[in-house]
């Protein structure tokens, strides 16, 4: 999914693509960008997805396309 503000910002969401090649649909990657160059990338679940993309369309945001290319990510990177 896609979301953007008349102000530049673009919030990219897609489905993660495991280490192992695997697809899983649990995680999503969010890519923030601003003015087109690239603020910050995150990954969380399906849960977290709904709650960000309301506040985003509650705050004027629009839906412009669907992502649905799988990005490779770890969401357990880090997590020790």
């Amino acid at each position: 999914m896609q979301l953007r503000n008349n102000s530049g910002q673009q919030a990219d969401f897609y489905p993660v693509r495991l280490p192992f090649g695997e697809v899983s649909y649990r995680y999503l990657l969010e890519v923030l960008s601003l003015n087109g160059r690239t603020v910050s990338k995150r990954i969380f679940n399906r849960t977290e997805l709904e709650n960000e993309v309301n506040d985003r369309v509650n705050y004027g945001w629009d839906v412009t396309d669907f992502n649905t290319i799988p990005q490779l990510g770890n969401p357990v990177q880090g997590a020790a």
